[in-house]
């Protein structure tokens, strides 16, 4: 199987990683670190939200971890 590879850089560290990721493709849409944590706080705002109503739908208790600052 054939792994394919679509990233913006060609950094070393990269390279590493996606060494270990066999048969995967990383997709990733931007480099920009700060568009990178804005995407990050928004898919974590999403995740707490949906873990918080699946709780409650189940009558469980969510396990998140804290929130950073």
């Amino acid at each position: 199987m054939e792994r394919r590879v679509k990233r913006q850089s060609n950094s070393k560290l990269s390279d590493d990683i996606l060494k270990n990721l066999p048969n995967r493709e990383v997709l990733q849409k931007t480099s920009n670190i700060d568009q990178l944590y804005s995407d990050a706080a928004t898919a974590n705002k999403e995740l707490r939200t949906k873990t918080y109503d699946f709780a409650k739908k189940n009558e469980g208790t969510p396990a998140m971890r804290p929130t950073e600052k």
